[in-house]
Protein backbone atom coordinates (compact mmCIF):
# COMPACT_ATOMS: atom_id res chain seq x y z
CA UNK A 1 0.00 0.00 0.00
CA UNK A 2 1.09 3.13 -0.29
CA UNK A 3 3.08 5.13 2.16
CA UNK A 4 1.08 7.87 2.20
CA UNK A 5 -2.39 5.88 2.36
CA UNK A 6 -0.82 4.42 5.38
CA UNK A 7 -0.09 7.22 7.01
CA UNK A 8 -3.47 9.00 6.15
CA UNK A 9 -5.55 5.71 7.40
CA UNK A 10 -3.63 5.31 10.72
CA UNK A 11 -3.98 9.26 11.48
CA UNK A 12 -8.07 9.01 10.26
CA UNK A 13 -8.47 6.34 12.46
CA UNK A 14 -6.90 8.26 15.46
CA UNK A 15 -9.10 11.31 14.86
CA UNK A 16 -12.31 8.71 14.94
CA UNK A 17 -11.18 7.33 17.55
CA UNK A 18 -10.43 10.69 20.02
CA UNK A 19 -12.15 14.29 19.67
CA UNK A 20 -12.55 17.20 21.82
CA UNK A 21 -13.90 21.31 21.64
CA UNK A 22 -10.57 22.82 21.03
CA UNK A 23 -9.83 26.91 21.19
CA UNK A 24 -8.94 29.09 18.62
CA UNK A 25 -4.88 29.24 18.25
CA UNK A 26 -3.62 27.23 20.13
CA UNK A 27 -5.66 23.74 20.67
CA UNK A 28 -3.32 21.65 22.68
CA UNK A 29 -3.80 24.03 25.85
CA UNK A 30 -7.38 22.70 25.80
CA UNK A 31 -6.25 19.50 26.29
CA UNK A 32 -3.72 20.13 28.66
CA UNK A 33 -5.72 21.85 30.92
CA UNK A 34 -8.66 19.47 29.98
CA UNK A 35 -11.12 22.30 30.11
CA UNK A 36 -13.73 23.13 27.45
CA UNK A 37 -12.91 26.96 25.31
CA UNK A 38 -14.82 29.14 27.74
CA UNK A 39 -11.79 28.60 30.69
CA UNK A 40 -9.28 31.13 28.34
CA UNK A 41 -11.78 32.68 25.67
CA UNK A 42 -14.96 35.28 26.39
CA UNK A 43 -16.37 32.98 23.24
CA UNK A 44 -17.30 29.31 24.57
CA UNK A 45 -17.18 28.16 21.18
CA UNK A 46 -13.46 29.76 21.65
CA UNK A 47 -11.75 31.71 19.53
CA UNK A 48 -11.16 35.86 19.66
CA UNK A 49 -11.39 37.35 22.80
CA UNK A 50 -9.78 36.29 25.81
CA UNK A 51 -11.43 35.94 29.60
CA UNK A 52 -9.87 38.29 32.22
CA UNK A 53 -8.72 34.66 33.53
CA UNK A 54 -6.51 33.90 30.76
CA UNK A 55 -5.08 37.53 30.87
CA UNK A 56 -4.42 38.17 34.36
CA UNK A 57 -3.46 34.61 35.46
CA UNK A 58 -3.19 31.48 33.05
CA UNK A 59 -0.75 33.13 30.38
CA UNK A 60 1.57 35.51 32.46
CA UNK A 61 1.51 32.60 35.24
CA UNK A 62 1.46 29.34 33.34
CA UNK A 63 2.45 29.44 29.80
CA UNK A 64 5.43 31.43 28.99
CA UNK A 65 9.11 30.57 29.99
CA UNK A 66 9.48 34.06 32.07
CA UNK A 67 6.75 34.43 34.52
CA UNK A 68 5.64 37.90 36.06
CA UNK A 69 6.28 38.44 39.35
CA UNK A 70 3.18 39.74 41.47
CA UNK A 71 3.94 43.34 41.02
CA UNK A 72 4.07 42.96 37.10
CA UNK A 73 0.72 40.71 37.31
CA UNK A 74 -0.44 43.41 38.93
CA UNK A 75 0.54 46.06 36.36
CA UNK A 76 -1.42 44.78 33.50
CA UNK A 77 -4.41 46.30 31.87
CA UNK A 78 -7.13 46.05 33.66
CA UNK A 79 -10.79 46.17 31.99
CA UNK A 80 -11.75 49.64 30.38
CA UNK A 81 -13.64 50.71 33.16
CA UNK A 82 -15.94 48.23 34.65
CA UNK A 83 -17.65 47.17 31.48
CA UNK A 84 -15.48 46.67 29.03
CA UNK A 85 -12.48 44.05 28.61
CA UNK A 86 -9.82 45.04 25.22
CA UNK A 87 -7.89 42.47 23.61
CA UNK A 88 -5.64 42.26 20.53
CA UNK A 89 -4.05 39.11 18.28
CA UNK A 90 -1.07 40.30 15.58
CA UNK A 91 0.42 37.89 13.85
CA UNK A 92 2.84 38.49 11.30
CA UNK A 93 4.32 35.91 9.12
CA UNK A 94 7.89 35.07 6.87
CA UNK A 95 7.61 32.49 4.21
CA UNK A 96 10.12 31.62 2.12
CA UNK A 97 9.94 28.76 -0.75
CA UNK A 98 12.09 28.21 -4.04
CA UNK A 99 10.17 25.59 -5.18
CA UNK A 100 6.74 27.87 -5.00
CA UNK A 101 6.71 30.41 -8.24
CA UNK A 102 3.67 32.20 -7.03
CA UNK A 103 5.17 33.10 -3.68
CA UNK A 104 8.91 32.60 -3.24
CA UNK A 105 9.49 34.51 0.17
CA UNK A 106 7.68 37.28 1.81
CA UNK A 107 6.33 39.18 5.05
CA UNK A 108 2.76 38.87 5.52
CA UNK A 109 0.36 40.04 8.17
CA UNK A 110 -1.77 37.14 8.75
CA UNK A 111 -3.56 39.17 11.56
CA UNK A 112 -4.49 42.59 13.20
CA UNK A 113 -7.62 41.90 15.54
CA UNK A 114 -9.08 44.27 18.11
CA UNK A 115 -11.47 42.87 20.40
CA UNK A 116 -14.19 44.59 22.38
CA UNK A 117 -16.07 42.64 25.23
CA UNK A 118 -19.05 45.14 26.79
CA UNK A 119 -20.00 43.23 30.22
CA UNK A 120 -23.63 44.34 30.67
CA UNK A 121 -23.93 41.80 33.82
CA UNK A 122 -22.70 38.43 34.81
CA UNK A 123 -24.97 36.72 31.98
CA UNK A 124 -25.13 39.04 29.18
CA UNK A 125 -22.41 40.25 27.56
CA UNK A 126 -21.83 41.92 23.44
CA UNK A 127 -18.88 40.95 21.13
CA UNK A 128 -16.58 43.05 18.42
CA UNK A 129 -14.03 41.35 17.11
CA UNK A 130 -12.76 43.13 14.17
CA UNK A 131 -9.36 42.25 11.44
CA UNK A 132 -7.78 43.29 8.34
CA UNK A 133 -9.93 42.17 6.18
CA UNK A 134 -13.69 42.86 5.70
CA UNK A 135 -14.83 40.37 8.03
CA UNK A 136 -15.56 40.17 11.70
CA UNK A 137 -17.79 38.81 14.48
CA UNK A 138 -20.24 40.67 16.48
CA UNK A 139 -22.70 38.97 18.64
CA UNK A 140 -24.71 39.15 21.89
CA UNK A 141 -24.00 36.41 24.40
CA UNK A 142 -26.27 35.57 27.11
CA UNK A 143 -25.74 32.45 29.68
CA UNK A 144 -29.60 31.92 30.44
CA UNK A 145 -29.69 27.90 29.54
CA UNK A 146 -29.19 25.46 32.31
CA UNK A 147 -25.94 23.38 32.71
CA UNK A 148 -24.21 26.89 31.77
CA UNK A 149 -25.79 27.06 28.96
CA UNK A 150 -25.56 30.07 26.57
CA UNK A 151 -27.42 31.24 23.78
CA UNK A 152 -25.43 33.23 20.71
CA UNK A 153 -27.11 35.62 17.95
CA UNK A 154 -25.40 37.70 15.58
CA UNK A 155 -22.49 37.27 13.32
CA UNK A 156 -19.94 34.55 14.03
CA UNK A 157 -18.07 31.35 13.19
CA UNK A 158 -19.88 28.37 13.51
CA UNK A 159 -19.16 26.22 15.88
CA UNK A 160 -17.21 23.09 13.76
CA UNK A 161 -14.10 21.55 13.86
CA UNK A 162 -10.93 22.92 15.61
CA UNK A 163 -11.01 26.71 15.38
CA UNK A 164 -7.02 26.73 14.87
CA UNK A 165 -5.62 30.01 13.66
CA UNK A 166 -3.68 28.35 10.50
CA UNK A 167 -6.21 28.87 8.08
CA UNK A 168 -4.13 26.66 5.75
CA UNK A 169 -4.96 23.53 7.34
CA UNK A 170 -6.74 21.26 5.45
CA UNK A 171 -9.82 20.65 8.41
CA UNK A 172 -10.11 24.42 7.50
CA UNK A 173 -9.32 25.09 3.61
CA UNK A 174 -10.84 22.61 2.43
CA UNK A 175 -13.92 22.91 4.89
CA UNK A 176 -14.08 27.03 3.93
CA UNK A 177 -13.06 28.65 6.92
CA UNK A 178 -10.81 30.79 6.18
CA UNK A 179 -11.20 35.12 6.55
CA UNK A 180 -13.16 36.93 4.82
CA UNK A 181 -15.79 33.92 4.28
CA UNK A 182 -15.83 31.86 7.31
CA UNK A 183 -18.65 33.91 9.29
CA UNK A 184 -22.02 33.97 8.72
CA UNK A 185 -25.23 35.45 10.24
CA UNK A 186 -27.74 33.19 12.70
CA UNK A 187 -28.17 31.68 16.48
CA UNK A 188 -25.81 29.49 17.95
CA UNK A 189 -26.97 27.47 21.61
CA UNK A 190 -24.75 25.65 23.55
CA UNK A 191 -25.04 23.65 27.01
CA UNK A 192 -21.93 21.44 29.02
CA UNK A 193 -23.82 18.94 31.19
CA UNK A 194 -20.85 16.70 33.47
CA UNK A 195 -18.73 16.53 30.75
CA UNK A 196 -20.23 16.76 27.60
CA UNK A 197 -20.17 20.00 25.50
CA UNK A 198 -23.41 20.31 22.96
CA UNK A 199 -24.10 22.79 20.56
CA UNK A 200 -25.73 23.81 17.38
CA UNK A 201 -26.32 26.57 15.23
CA UNK A 202 -28.57 27.74 12.34
CA UNK A 203 -27.41 30.25 10.16
CA UNK A 204 -28.15 31.57 6.30
CA UNK A 205 -25.40 29.55 5.00
CA UNK A 206 -23.65 32.44 2.63
CA UNK A 207 -20.75 33.07 4.24
CA UNK A 208 -18.44 36.31 4.42
CA UNK A 209 -21.92 38.18 4.25
CA UNK A 210 -24.89 39.58 6.45
CA UNK A 211 -27.79 38.26 4.73
CA UNK A 212 -29.21 35.36 2.63
CA UNK A 213 -28.52 35.38 -1.03
CA UNK A 214 -31.50 36.58 -2.87
CA UNK A 215 -31.47 33.46 -4.86
CA UNK A 216 -31.56 31.15 -1.48
CA UNK A 217 -33.92 30.92 1.24
CA UNK A 218 -32.64 27.55 3.25
CA UNK A 219 -30.63 27.80 6.21
CA UNK A 220 -27.42 26.43 7.31
CA UNK A 221 -27.20 24.17 10.34
CA UNK A 222 -23.94 23.18 12.30
CA UNK A 223 -23.81 21.30 15.49
CA UNK A 224 -21.53 19.47 17.53
CA UNK A 225 -20.68 16.91 20.51
CA UNK A 226 -18.04 16.12 22.90
CA UNK A 227 -17.35 14.04 25.81
CA UNK A 228 -14.17 14.79 27.95
CA UNK A 229 -12.47 12.73 30.27
CA UNK A 230 -9.59 11.26 31.88
CA UNK A 231 -8.32 7.73 32.86
CA UNK A 232 -4.98 6.95 34.94
CA UNK A 233 -3.39 10.24 34.00
CA UNK A 234 -4.40 10.14 30.22
CA UNK A 235 -6.63 13.18 29.13
CA UNK A 236 -9.05 12.14 25.97
CA UNK A 237 -11.96 13.31 24.54
CA UNK A 238 -14.62 11.69 22.00
CA UNK A 239 -17.21 13.30 19.94
CA UNK A 240 -17.93 15.57 16.22
CA UNK A 241 -19.49 17.52 14.49
CA UNK A 242 -21.54 18.09 11.35
CA UNK A 243 -22.59 20.67 8.86
CA UNK A 244 -25.68 21.26 6.33
CA UNK A 245 -25.93 23.75 4.04
CA UNK A 246 -28.61 23.57 0.78
CA UNK A 247 -28.40 26.37 -1.71
CA UNK A 248 -29.85 26.97 -4.93
CA UNK A 249 -26.75 25.17 -6.87
CA UNK A 250 -26.64 21.93 -4.59
CA UNK A 251 -26.55 20.66 -1.25
CA UNK A 252 -23.63 20.27 0.85
CA UNK A 253 -22.69 18.12 3.96
CA UNK A 254 -19.44 17.74 5.75
CA UNK A 255 -19.37 15.40 8.86
CA UNK A 256 -16.38 14.02 11.27
CA UNK A 257 -14.35 13.13 14.33
CA UNK A 258 -12.17 15.70 15.99
CA UNK A 259 -9.93 14.79 18.98
CA UNK A 260 -7.07 14.47 21.32
CA UNK A 261 -5.13 12.62 23.61
CA UNK A 262 -2.79 14.08 26.42
CA UNK A 263 -0.18 12.25 28.95
CA UNK A 264 2.08 14.33 30.84
CA UNK A 265 4.18 16.59 28.33
CA UNK A 266 2.87 14.81 25.10
CA UNK A 267 -0.17 15.65 23.07
CA UNK A 268 -1.82 14.71 20.03
CA UNK A 269 -4.74 16.14 18.13
CA UNK A 270 -6.78 14.56 15.27
CA UNK A 271 -9.35 15.73 13.12
CA UNK A 272 -11.00 13.86 10.04
CA UNK A 273 -13.76 15.44 7.77
CA UNK A 274 -16.35 13.65 5.02
CA UNK A 275 -17.69 15.76 2.57
CA UNK A 276 -20.15 15.40 0.43
CA UNK A 277 -21.64 18.08 -2.46
CA UNK A 278 -24.63 17.44 -4.77
CA UNK A 279 -24.65 20.13 -7.14
CA UNK A 280 -27.23 20.44 -9.89
CA UNK A 281 -26.25 19.37 -13.22
CA UNK A 282 -22.83 18.38 -11.96
CA UNK A 283 -23.49 14.95 -9.84
CA UNK A 284 -22.06 13.86 -6.17
CA UNK A 285 -18.35 15.04 -5.60
CA UNK A 286 -17.13 13.00 -2.66
CA UNK A 287 -14.01 13.93 -0.71
CA UNK A 288 -12.26 13.99 3.20
CA UNK A 289 -9.28 15.66 4.47
CA UNK A 290 -7.57 15.14 7.98
CA UNK A 291 -5.47 17.48 10.15
CA UNK A 292 -2.89 15.80 13.05
CA UNK A 293 -0.84 17.51 15.39
CA UNK A 294 1.69 15.93 17.96
CA UNK A 295 3.36 17.99 20.47
CA UNK A 296 5.78 17.63 23.17
CA UNK A 297 6.23 20.47 25.86
CA UNK A 298 10.12 20.76 26.40
CA UNK A 299 9.72 23.09 29.24
CA UNK A 300 7.15 25.55 30.24
CA UNK A 301 6.55 28.12 27.27
CA UNK A 302 8.63 25.67 24.64
CA UNK A 303 6.91 23.06 22.56
CA UNK A 304 7.93 20.71 19.62
CA UNK A 305 5.54 20.00 16.93
CA UNK A 306 4.99 17.75 14.12
CA UNK A 307 1.94 18.19 11.58
CA UNK A 308 0.14 15.42 8.89
CA UNK A 309 -2.53 16.91 6.70
CA UNK A 310 -3.99 14.67 4.04
CA UNK A 311 -6.52 15.77 1.28
CA UNK A 312 -8.53 12.97 -0.69
CA UNK A 313 -10.50 15.09 -3.60
CA UNK A 314 -12.69 12.08 -4.96
CA UNK A 315 -12.97 9.28 -2.49
CA UNK A 316 -14.73 7.25 -5.19
CA UNK A 317 -11.58 7.10 -7.89
CA UNK A 318 -7.82 7.06 -7.42
CA UNK A 319 -7.40 10.24 -9.02
CA UNK A 320 -4.44 11.92 -6.59
CA UNK A 321 -4.21 13.01 -3.41
CA UNK A 322 -2.40 15.77 -1.55
CA UNK A 323 -0.86 15.91 1.91
CA UNK A 324 1.47 18.14 4.34
CA UNK A 325 4.09 17.24 6.71
CA UNK A 326 5.10 19.98 9.14
CA UNK A 327 8.28 20.07 11.58
CA UNK A 328 8.38 23.05 14.36
CA UNK A 329 9.10 24.27 17.03
CA UNK A 330 6.92 26.88 18.98
CA UNK A 331 8.06 28.57 21.94
CA UNK A 332 6.13 31.56 24.06
CA UNK A 333 9.57 33.25 25.73
CA UNK A 334 7.29 36.00 27.28
CA UNK A 335 4.08 36.52 28.27
CA UNK A 336 1.67 37.28 25.14
CA UNK A 337 4.67 37.25 22.68
CA UNK A 338 5.02 33.87 21.21
CA UNK A 339 7.03 32.70 18.43
CA UNK A 340 7.18 29.62 15.98
CA UNK A 341 9.75 28.62 12.92
CA UNK A 342 8.41 25.06 10.90
CA UNK A 343 9.05 23.72 8.11
CA UNK A 344 5.90 22.12 5.69
CA UNK A 345 6.56 19.59 3.13
CA UNK A 346 3.60 19.98 0.28
CA UNK A 347 3.51 16.64 -2.00
CA UNK A 348 1.03 15.07 -4.60
CA UNK A 349 -0.04 11.53 -5.61
CA UNK A 350 -0.92 11.32 -8.95
CA UNK A 351 -3.39 8.25 -9.38
CA UNK A 352 -4.40 6.00 -12.47
CA UNK A 353 -7.02 8.59 -13.72
CA UNK A 354 -4.28 11.62 -13.73
CA UNK A 355 -3.15 14.17 -10.98
CA UNK A 356 -6.85 16.02 -9.58
CA UNK A 357 -4.70 18.12 -7.21
CA UNK A 358 -3.03 21.05 -9.88
CA UNK A 359 -1.46 22.74 -6.80
CA UNK A 360 2.54 22.91 -7.09
CA UNK A 361 4.87 20.65 -5.01
CA UNK A 362 7.42 22.68 -2.23
CA UNK A 363 9.05 22.88 0.63
CA UNK A 364 8.54 25.93 2.54
CA UNK A 365 10.07 27.57 5.72
CA UNK A 366 7.50 29.67 7.96
CA UNK A 367 8.25 32.47 10.67
CA UNK A 368 5.76 33.68 12.88
CA UNK A 369 5.88 36.39 15.63
CA UNK A 370 2.23 36.69 17.41
CA UNK A 371 1.55 39.14 20.05
CA UNK A 372 -1.72 39.21 21.73
CA UNK A 373 -3.73 39.93 24.89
Amino acid sequence: MNTFKIAAAILALGGILFAASTPYAIPRYSARYEQDCNLCHQNPAGGGARATYAQQYIVPQEMAIVRLNEEETEALPPPFGEAVVLGTDLRTMFFSSRDDPSNPQDFFQMQGNLYVTFQMSDRLTAHLSKGLSSTYEIFGLGYFLPANGYVKAGRFTPDFGWRISDHTAFIREKTGFVPPSHTDVGVEAGIYPGRFALTASVQNGNPGSTQESFADNDLQVVGRAAYRGNVGGLAFALGGSALRNRTFLGERTVAGPLGYLSWKGLTWMAEADFAQVDSAGAGTAKSWYTSNELSYQVRRGLDLITTFDYWDPDRSADTGTRSRIGLGVESMPYPFVMVNAALNLYRNREGDLGMAVRDPEYDEVVLQVHVFY
